[in-house]
C-alpha cells in the first residue's frame, strides 16, 4: 500500500463510523406521542358496615406472683439435707431444708426450764399466802397478849412489886410483836403484786419459749401449700445465721400478669373495673392458653409510658411457668357502639384513612380505638363522624396515597358480622 493512503487509513475510518452514526439518527423511527389519559392505581376496598365490636390492646409484660418470697433462716445451723431442687414442684407437707437442730433445741429448753421455774415460784407464793393469813390471826392475838404483859408488868412496877429491867423487856417484846405484824399484814397486802409480777413473768417465758419452739420447728422447713421452688441459695454443710436467705419459692396457681397500660386507655379501663366488668387478657405459652382477669391499676406511674396493671389468673394451665417470663397478651376491652372494623393496612400513617369515592382518595382523620382480629385477620376498629356505612375505604397500602389521587377497586372486602 503506498505510503499517503497508509497515513490517511485512519482518519478515514473514523469519517465513515461518524456518516453512520449521522445516518442512524436520521432514520430512527419517531416514539408515539404520549396521551392525555391519566393513571388510575390499582386498589382493594373495604366496605363499612357499623358494629357493636370489643376492642383489643395488644400488651407486653410478664409472670409475677405476689407469693414470691424468699425464705430465711430464723436460727443459726449448719444445713443437714437440701432434697429439693430449682424449678421443682412440692406438695404440701414436704420437706424445703433441714437445719442442724442442736441451737435450737438447746434454746428450747432453757426456755421450757425458765417458764417452769417461774411457775415452781408462783405456785410457792401461792402457798406462802396461805400461811401470811393463818399467821396474821396469831400475830394480832400474841400482840394482844404482849399488851396485856406490858401493862401488868407496869402496874406492878408502880407498886415495887417488878423490877424496871422487867418492865423493859415486856416493853421490848410489845415493840418486836408490833413490827412482827407490821411486816406480817404487808406480806399479805402484798400478795397481789407479786402475783401479778410472778404473773406478767410467767406470760413472758411462754411467749420466749413459744418463740424458741417456733425457731426449733424452723430447723425442718416444710411446704406450707403446694408450691415450685424458684432457686436454692445453699447447700448440704453450709454454715447459715439467722435471716439468712435459703430458698426462693412461689405458688404457681397464685400467678399473676403485670403489663403498662397506655395513658390514652386508663380512663376506660378505670370507669370498667368501677363498673365490676371483667377485663380479660389472653395469651400463649408454650402452647397452652392462659386467661388473665385484671385485678387493679397502680396507684401511680412510674413514667410517661403508662400505667402497671396486675392480672390475677383465671384459666389455664400454669405447670412448668416461671417467674419473670415475657409475655404477649391481648386485653379485651369494654363494648364500643357503633365502630367499623378495618384491616390493618387501611389505616395510613397514625390516623389517616381513605374514602375512593367517585374513583379518587378522599383523606379522612380517624380515632383509633384499639386491635380487633376478625376469622384470624388483625384489623383495627374506628370511629369517625364523617364515615357512613356503606362507605368503601382504602384497605391496602399506598405509599403515593394523597388527596384526589385517581383509583381503580379492583377487589371488595366485606367485614360481615361477629
Amino acid at each position: 500500500m503506498p505510503a499517503p493512503i497508509k497515513r490517511f487509513l485512519p482518519l478515514l475510518v473514523i469519517l465513515v463510523a461518524l456518516l453512520g452514526f449521522v445516518l442512524l439518527r436520521l432514520t430512527r423511527p419517531e416514539p408515539p406521542q404520549a396521551g392525555d389519559e391519566e393513571r388510575r392505581w390499582p386498589v382493594a376496598a373495604v366496605v363499612l358496615q357499623a358494629q357493636d365490636l370489643s376492642p383489643e390492646l395488644r400488651l407486653f409484660g410478664q409472670l409475677t406472683s405476689n407469693t414470691d418470697a424468699l425464705l430465711r433462716a430464723r436460727t443459726a445451723g449448719d444445713v443437714q439435707a437440701v432434697p429439693v431442687r430449682s424449678g421443682q414442684l412440692v406438695l404440701a407437707g414436704e420437706l424445703l431444708l433441714q437445719l442442724d437442730d442442736l441451737d435450737a433445741q438447746a434454746l428450747f429448753d432453757q426456755r421450757r426450764a425458765e417458764l417452769l421455774d417461774l411457775q415452781s415460784q408462783r405456785q410457792q407464793r401461792l402457798m406462802q399466802h396461805q400461811v401470811d393469813q393463818q399467821a396474821l390471826v396469831q400475830e394480832r392475838s400474841m400482840l394482844q397478849l404482849a399488851e396485856r404483859q406490858y401493862e401488868r408488868q407496869r402496874q406492878l412496877a408502880q407498886g415495887d412489886r417488878a423490877s424496871p429491867r422487867q418492865v423493859e423487856e415486856a416493853s421490848l417484846a410489845l415493840s418486836q410483836q408490833r413490827l412482827a405484824l407490821m411486816n406480817r399484814e404487808l406480806a399479805v397486802e402484798q400478795h397481789p403484786s407479786r402475783m401479778e409480777q410472778l404473773d406478767a413473768a410467767i406470760r413472758r417465758a411462754q411467749s420466749q419459749l413459744q418463740l424458741a419452739q417456733r425457731d426449733l420447728e424452723a430447723t425442718a422447713l416444710r411446704a406450707a401449700h403446694p408450691l415450685r421452688v424458684q432457686e436454692v441459695l445453699v447447700a448440704r454443710g453450709d454454715r447459715v445465721n439467722v435471716n439468712e436467705p435459703l430458698l426462693r419459692i412461689f405458688v404457681p396457681e397464685a400467678l399473676e400478669f403485670e403489663a403498662r397500660l397506655p395513658l390514652s386507655r386508663i380512663a376506660q379501663v378505670r370507669d370498667a373495673l368501677a363498673a365490676g366488668q371483667p377485663l380479660l387478657a389472653t395469651t400463649e405459652v408454650d402452647g397452652r392458653r392462659l386467661v388473665f382477669r385484671m385485678q387493679q391499676l397502680a396507684g401511680r406511674t412510674q413514667d410517661a409510658a403508662g400505667v402497671l396493671a396486675s392480672f390475677a389468673l383465671q384459666e389455664g394451665d400454669v405447670d412448668g411457668l416461671a417467674l419473670g417470663r415475657f409475655v404477649d397478651a391481648r386485653l379485651k376491652l369494654p363494648v364500643q357502639q357503633q365502630v367499623y372494623w378495618l384491616p390493618t393496612d387501611a389505616v395510613q400513617g397514625q390516623d389517616r384513612v381513605y374514602r375512593i369515592s367517585d374513583g379518587r382518595l378522599e383523606g379522612l382523620q380517624v380515632e383509633l380505638l384499639g386491635d380487633h382480629q376478625r376469622d384470624g385477620r388483625p384489623g383495627l376498629l374506628v370511629r369517625s363522624a364523617l364515615l357512613q356505612p356503606g362507605d368503601e375505604l382504602l384497605a391496602n397500602r399506598l405509599p403515593n396515597a394523597m388527596q384526589g389521587l385517581s383509583v381503580d377497586v379492583v377487589s371488595r372486602l366485606e367485614p360481615g358480622h361477629e
